[in-house]
């Protein structure tokens, strides 16, 4: 749980991930959705976006882009 994690370290301390690496089989679009959700969910604490592990050998490239064009997107905190 992020919101919870958030509590036990504080805002020193960086968190990565959480994407489930099979959301990249997903519609492009459904992977901006997804990635926007991440996103918000850990809010304007210290964020590496990342996916929860890495990448499945058959993943497209072109969902590779499309999450890290999302996240380029939608992780700019203003």
């Amino acid at each position: 749980d992020v919101e919870e994690t958030k509590k036990m370290i504080g805002n020193s301390k960086t968190l990565q991930g959480n994407m489930d690496p099979c959301a990249l089989y997903l519609s492009e679009e459904q992977i901006r959705v997804k990635t926007k959700e991440m996103l918000d969910t850990f809010g304007y604490h210290r964020h590496i976006a990342n996916l929860g592990h890495g990448l499945y050998p058959d993943t497209e490239k072109s969902k590779v882009k499309c999450f890290v064009d999302a996240v380029k997107e939608f992780g700019v905190r203003k």
